[in-house]
C-alpha cells in the first residue's frame, strides 16, 4: 500500500470510529465531503464576520452606487469600467431584501468565496482523499483570497465560478453524466458575465491541454530513440529521472490502456483493438461520444447563451436611464429593448402581407422584412451590438502607436511584473511551492490522474506570466486568477510533503520529518496569520502591496460615516452640507452620479469619481443634502445646525472651524498613502455637537495621525 493510500485509510478508520457518536443524518455521510463543507463553513464565517468594517474601496463605492441606481430606478446597461453585471444583479437583489450599506455589498462576493472549496469536490477523482481536503484548506485560508472575498469585487467571482465550470467538465470525463454539461454551461456564464477576463480562461485551459499533448508527441517521439546509452553515460542519481522524462513508456503504456479500454467500451471488439495504434483508436472513440453527446452540448450552449442574455441584455431605458432624468425629474425612454420587454413580447405576424419570395412592393428582399415584428430580436441585436463594443474597449488596442509621454510597453510591463511578483512573493509563496513541488510529484510520482492538475499547473503558470501585461492599475486582487488553479497542485505539493514526512517518521529519519513539519507548518500558519492580519486586524495599512491605492487609509472612518447615518435618522431638515470647490463640482454631468452637486475642483463628473467612495456614503443613506461654495451658503448651514458637514482638507476646512466652535472634526485619509503624502485626499466631518449630544452620540474619532 502506498503512503497515500495509507493516510486516506487512516482518515477512513478514524471516521469509521467517530461514526458510532455522530446522529445519523452524519453518520451515514461521506466523511470527505463532511470535511470540505465543514471547512467552506468556516470559511463562510471568516467572510462574513466584520464585514462591514473596512471602508468602501473607490470600486466598490463605483459599483454599488449604480447597483443601487439599478434598484432605485430599473434602468441598467452594461458597462466594461464597471465590469460584469453579475454582481450588479444579485447585488439589486440583495439591496431590496436586506438594504444597502458596506456589509450587503460585499455579501455575495463572502458567500461566493467562502463556498469556494466546495468546487473542489469536482476534482476529487484527480486527488486523493487528503489531497482535496488540502486544497479546501488552501482556498479558505489564503491571505488574498481571504482578503479579497471580503471586498465588492469581480476577480474572486470569475476565478470561482470558471473554476467550478472546468471542474464540472472534468466530472463529466470522470463520470459521463450528461447533467454536468449544465452545470458546466451555467457556471460559465456567471464566470464570462462576472468580468471581462473570464473569456481568457478557456484560453489557459486550451493552452495548458495543449502543451501536455506536445508532451506526449515530444514523449512518443522519443519513446523510438534509444535513450539507454544517455542514460548509461549520467550519474545514477541523474540517470533516473532522464530515463523518466525522455523514456515515456509508462505516459504511453497508460494512454494506450486508456484508449483500448473505451474502444471496447463503445463497441469494439478486444481482437480489434488490441494492435491498434492510439490514432487509430482515436477515430471509433471519437464517433460514438460525438453522436452520445452531441444533443446535450448543443442544449448546454443554449442554456450558456441564455445566461449571457440575461445578464447581458439592458433593463429600463438602458444607457439613456443612466443619465440624469430630466428636469422634470422623469427619465428618457430611450430606444432601448429591456430584457424583459424581448422575452415577453408577442411576435406580430402580417400574413397577408406575404408575396412570393417574402419581398414586399418597394421595399428591398429580405426574409420577412415587414412581415414579423418581434422585439426579441431587437432586444438580442442590440446586447449584441453592445458586448462587443464595450470588449473592444477593453481589449488593447493591437499595434496601436503609444503617446509620447506613455512607457514602452516594455518598460511598463516590467514594473507590472515587479508588483505582481512582490505580491506573490510576500502573501502566496507557500501556494506557489506547494504548486512547484506538486508538479513535480506528477511529473516523476506516475500517479494515474496527472492531466488536470498538470493542466491547471500550466494555466496558473501562464496567469503568472501573462497578467502583467494586461494591467491597467496595479492591484493585487489579479493574483486571484493565479491562485485558484494552484490550489489543486499545491495539495498534491502538501500532501506529497505530508507522506514523504511519515514515511521518514517510520523509517526514524527525524531531518526529514523535522523539514516537512517545518514546511507545512510555516505554510499553513504563515497564511492563516497574515490572512487574519489581513482581513481583521490591520485591513487597510499603509504602503502594504495587499491594499490597493484607491483604499481609504483610516478604519475610523467608517464609525464617521456610521455616525453621519445615526444623525440621518433623527434629524428633520437638511443633513448635511458639502462646502468649497475641492469637494463640489458642476451641476452638468452625463452621468446621474449621486449627489449630482459632489465633485472636485468644479471640473463636473469626473470630479465625482475623485471623490468615491464618499459618493456611496452621500447616496444610501439618502440624506437630505446640499453643496455649497459661497460663504454665504455655509454660514446658513451652520446657522440652521445641519448635522454634518464635509470639506476636503485645507482652506476650505480651516475656514470652517474660524466660523464656528460648535462642530467637532474628524479627518480621514481617502487614498492608502502616508499622512504626508498630497495624494492621500485627506477630507474632514464636522459633526454639530449639540446635535450629537442630542441623540445620545459621542463624537467620531480621529485617526492616530491626526
Amino acid at each position: 500500500m502506498c503512503m497515500g493510500d495509507a493516510l486516506d485509510r487512516g482518515i477512513e478508520d478514524r471516521w469509521q470510529a467517530l461514526q458510532g457518536r455522530l446522529p445519523p443524518i452524519l453518520a451515514d455521510r461521506d466523511p470527505i465531503v463532511l470535511g470540505v463543507v465543514a471547512i467552506a463553513i468556516v470559511g463562510l464565517i471568516a467572510r462574513i464576520v466584520l464585514l462591514g468594517a473596512r471602508p468602501a474601496h473607490f470600486d466598490e463605492g463605483r459599483v454599488a452606487h449604480w447597483t443601487l441606481h439599478f434598484l432605485d430606478t430599473g434602468h441598467f446597461e452594461y458597462r466594461h469600467i464597471i465590469h460584469g453585471p453579475f454582481v450588479q444583479h444579485v447585488g439589486r437583489w440583495v439591496f431590496y431584501l436586506f438594504g444597502a450599506n458596506d456589509f450587503t455589498m460585499r455579501l455575495p462576493v463572502a458567500i461566493v468565496g467562502g463556498l469556494l472549496p466546495v468546487g473542489t469536490l469536482l476534482y476529487r477523482n484527480h486527488l486523493r482523499d487528503h489531497e482535496v481536503l488540502i486544497a479546501a484548506i488552501i482556498l479558505t485560508i489564503s491571505p488574498i483570497l481571504l482578503y479579497y472575498s471580503r471586498f465588492m469585487r469581480s476577480d474572486l467571482l470569475v476565478a470561482t465560478f470558471m473554476f467550478v465550470a472546468l471542474g464540472a467538465l472534468v466530472k463529466l470525463a470522470d463520470t459521463g453524466r450528461v447533467e454536468y454539461f449544465y452545470v458546466a454551461a451555467i457556471f460559465a456564464g456567471f464566470g464570462l458575465a462576472s468580468k471581462e477576463n473570464g473569456i481568457l480562461y478557456p484560453l489557459t485551459w486550451v493552452g495548458g491541454f495543449g502543451l501536455i499533448l506536445g508532451h506526449l508527441v515530444v514523449r512518443e517521439l522519443l519513446h523510438r530513440v534509444e535513450t539507454d546509452r544517455l542514460s548509461e553515460s549520467l550519474p545514477s542519481m541523474a540517470a533516473g529521472p532522464v530515463d523518466a522524462v525522455l523514456g515515456g513508456r509508462d505516459v504511453r503504456a497508460h494512454l494506450l490502456g486508456g484508449m483500448r479500454k473505451r474502444a471496447v467500451a463503445v463497441g469494439r471488439s478486444r481482437g480489434e483493438v488490441a494492435d491498434a495504434s492510439i490514432p487509430e483508436l482515436t477515430v471509433p472513440v471519437g464517433e460514438y461520444y460525438a453522436a452520445r453527446y452531441a444533443g446535450d452540448v448543443m442544449l448546454a450552449i443554449v442554456v450558456l447563451l441564455f445566461v449571457l442574455l440575461f445578464m447581458f441584455a439592458p433593463r429600463g431605458a438602458g444607457m439613456a436611464g443612466v443619465n440624469p432624468p430630466s428636469d422634470t425629474g422623469e427619465y428618457p425612454v430611450g430606444d432601448t429593448v429591456g430584457f424583459w420587454e424581448g422575452v415577453t413580447d408577442i411576435p406580430n405576424v402580417y400574413p397577408g402581407e406575404i408575396e412570393p419570395m417574402n419581398v414586399l412592393p418597394g421595399r428591398p428582399q429580405g426574409a420577412l422584412d415587414g412581415v414579423v415584428e418581434w422585439k426579441f430580436t431587437e432586444m438580442i441585436g442590440h446586447t449584441t451590438d453592445r458586448v462587443i463594443s464595450e470588449y473592444q474597449e477593453w481589449l488593447p488596442a493591437v499595434g496601436e502607436d503609444r503617446a509620447d509621454d506613455e512607457p514602452a510597453f516594455t518598460d511598463e510591463y516590467k514594473d507590472h511584473a515587479g508588483f505582481f511578483l512582490q505580491v506573490l512573493g510576500k502573501y502566496t509563496w507557500p501556494t506557489l511551492a506547494a504548486a512547484l513541488i506538486g508538479f513535480v510529484a506528477l511529473r516523476f510520482a506516475g500517479r494515474d490522474h496527472w492531466v488536470v492538475p498538470t493542466m491547471l499547473t500550466y494555466a496558473g503558470a501562464a496567469s503568472i506570466v501573462g497578467y502583467p501585461a494586461g494591467m491597467d492599475i496595479e492591484a493585487a486582487w489579479i493574483a486571484t486568477h493565479v491562485l485558484v488553479p494552484l490550489s489543486i497542485p499545491a495539495a498534491i505539493g502538501l500532501g506529497t510533503v505530508i507522506r514523504a514526512g511519515w514515511s521518514a517518521h517510520l523509517d526514524h529519519d527525524a531531518l526529514s520529518v523535522g523539514l516537512a513539519v517545518v514546511f507545512v507548518l510555516a505554510s499553513g500558519g504563515y497564511m492563516a496569520t497574515t490572512g487574519v492580519n489581513a482581513a481583521f486586524i490591520d485591513p487597510v495599512p499603509d504602503d502594504d502591496p495587499l491594499v490597493q491605492y484607491a483604499q481609504p487609509a483610516d478604519m475610523e472612518m467608517r464609525q464617521g460615516m456610521d455616525t453621519m447615518d445615526r444623525l440621518v435618522q433623527v434629524n428633520d431638515g437638511t443633513d448635511v452640507v458639502l462646502y468649497g470647490s475641492g469637494i463640489v463640482g458642476d451641476l452638468d454631468t452625463y452621468r446621474y452620479t449621486r449627489p449630482l452637486c459632489m465633485g472636485r475642483n468644479g471640473d463636473g463628473d469626473g470630479g465625482w469619481w475623485d471623490t468615491l467612495p464618499l459618493g456611496w456614503y452621500f447616496y444610501y443613506p439618502d440624506p437630505a443634502l446640499e453643496c455649497h461654495v459661497e460663504s454665504g451658503g455655509l454660514q446658513t448651514a451652520i446657522e440652521n445646525d445641519v448635522p454634518v458637514i464635509v470639506t476636503m482638507d485645507g482652506a476650505d476646512d480651516q475656514f470652517v472651524r474660524q466660523t464656528t466652535d460648535e462642530y467637532v472634526s474628524a479627518t480621514y485619509r481617502l487614498r492608502a498613502s502616508s499622512p504626508d503624502n498630497p495624494s492621500a485626499d485627506p477630507f474632514v466631518m464636522f459633526f454639530h455637537e449639540p446635535t450629537l449630544d442630542a441623540a445620545g452620540l459621542d463624537a467620531p474619532p480621529n485617526p492616530a495621525w491626526v
